[in-house]
């Protein structure tokens, strides 16, 4: 192993830690900063990332912590380079766009499994409707099994239609 891979390694184990994380913050950030940073909320977050080119990208080490009512990340960038790397600014800009594309889906498929369980309750609700005022038209007359079970008149006539109930 060599000496730069031990040292890159070594110091990303030490800060996936958030007593560690926290430390280095209130040691180097602006006070007035640290104090707005809800540590109980700081979370590893994954540093895994597929590019839009379907590049593997391996980032250091990237953390979130809650400021109010606001997320912040982290980007932990240990490097140790025996030559300066002129792309850096570009790899920079690139893992801050693929936290941002992650965090967009992450609540993009939060709204889309809180829309599709709201669908799918709704949908139930009406089988259950339906099912109920099937049992009704030979007990009731249309106007009271709409009432009764919460579908309109038109689909109580059209259910007693598609029995042959007309």
């Amino acid at each position: 192993m060599s000496d730069t891979h031990y040292h890159d390694t070594g110091y990303k184990l030490l800060f996936s830690h958030a007593e560690l994380v926290q430390q280095l913050l209130e040691g180097f950030a602006p006070a007035e900063l640290v104090k707005l940073l809800d540590f109980t909320t700081l979370t590893l977050v994954n540093g895994s990332y597929v590019t839009p080119n379907t590049d593997q990208r391996e980032d250091d080490i990237v953390w979130s912590v809650s400021m109010g009512d606001t997320t912040l990340y982290l980007y932990i960038l240990l490097e140790f380079q025996s030559t300066v790397d002129a792309a850096m600014p570009v790899r920079m800009m690139q893992t801050e766009q693929l936290l941002e594309d992650s965090s967009m889906l992450a609540t993009n498929m939060q709204k889309w499994y809180h829309t599709a369980q709201t669908q799918g309750k709704q949908e139930g609700e009406h089988s259950r409707a339906m099912q109920i005022a099937l049992n009704l038209l030979d007990l009731l007359d249309d106007a009271t099994i709409a009432l009764k079970t919460g579908l309109t008149l038109d689909e109580v006539k059209a259910l007693k239609k598609d029995q042959g109930k007309v």
